[in-house]
């Protein structure tokens, strides 16, 4: 007993399965760190399995990357996929920016901030660790995209349990401007999912139907992903 759930353990934490495939918002977030930090130090806060920072190193070799995560085998994995990471292990059930240290040119909070009960405190909180300048970048799911809304229908439970906030487009944008007041730089989606991700993963354009769908109706786009800015020079 105790082997298999030591095994369901390294199969699954409470957010993502370990053998997840890359998705689409993890290119776009990496895109955009790359876009407005050509240089400098980067932070993943909850890195997940490595994705993101696995496609910014190869956009931008030369910057310091560091990742995140209250999950030993996330931060095992983001190791093997990203060359000359740091790693920090942060404690779970509390969100310990005092353990990530401070200076970051850019941060990325990548499908977390949903989990957390005081959202609007742990963004003020990222913020408090970039240099003058830096920038946030943020991306959450979105509730009322096709795929979320289509599940919604055929299953009694409607929202994933470990969500504990969520935002629409509009709310989002509410959020950070009316709430966080923060400088926003741009606002960005990722992809509309019509089709399962098993027709994604076998027929290439579907994937790029997608993307372009999310550019024609971003208010449909599976996350919203906005960048901020901190005040300064």
């Amino acid at each position: 007993m105790r082997k298999q759930r030591a095994e369901a353990a390294e199969g699954h934490n409470i957010h993502l399965p370990y053998d997840q495939p890359v998705q689409v918002h993890h290119r776009v977030v990496a895109c955009l760190a790359h876009k407005h930090t050509p240089q400098g130090r980067v932070l993943d806060v909850g890195c997940g399995l490595g994705y993101t920072l696995q496609e910014l190193r190869r956009l931008n070799p030369g910057l310091s990357l560091h990742a995140a995560d209250t999950d030993e085998v996330c931060l095992r994995l983001t190791r093997a996929k990203v060359a000359d990471v740091t790693t920090i292990r942060m404690r779970q059930g509390c969100f310990d920016v005092e353990s990530l240290g401070s200076g970051y040119d850019a941060c990325i909070l990548s499908h977390v901030l949903e989990h957390l009960p005081r959202p609007l405190e742990s963004v003020q909180k990222l913020l408090s660790i970039l240099n003058p300048g830096g920038h946030l970048i943020l991306a959450v799911p979105n509730p009322v995209c096709p795929a979320v809304f289509l599940n919604s229908i055929l299953r009694r439970r409607i929202a994933n349990p470990s969500h504990l906030q969520a935002w629409d487009r509009s709310h989002w944008m509410c959020f950070l401007e009316n709430g966080v007041r923060a400088e926003v730089v741009e606002y960005a989606g990722d992809e509309v999912r019509v089709l399962p991700g098993r027709w994604k993963r076998k027929l290439g354009f579907v994937e790029k139907a997608h993307v372009a769908l999310a550019k024609a109706l971003p208010w449909w786009s599976y996350s919203n992903i906005a960048v901020i800015r901190r005040p300064g020079s």
